[in-house]
């Protein structure tokens, strides 16, 4: 059932993009988006955008392998 799983999105671009928003039109329960950090003089990630535009949480980290990443993404 939508809304019974806790999805988190990692991903970037304009694909990461629409699969934030096909989910969110579904229903379903995203709790985080994880992308790149973003890059000085260049615009946010669409990923980004998107999560921000549905108010999920976004977790931007260099290196996902880090405990802080992985921390973040079991919280």
């Amino acid at each position: 059932m939508a809304g019974d799983l806790r999805i988190v999105v990692i991903g970037q671009a304009a694909f990461g993009e629409k699969v934030v928003d096909a989910l969110v039109e579904k229903g379903e329960n995203v709790v985080g988006v994880f992308c790149s950090p973003d890059a000085e003089g260049r615009p946010a990630d669409p990923i980004k955008q998107a999560a921000e535009k549905h108010n999920i949480p976004v977790f931007q980290f260099r290196r996902m392998r880090r405990k802080v990443a992985i921390d973040a993404f079991l919280g």
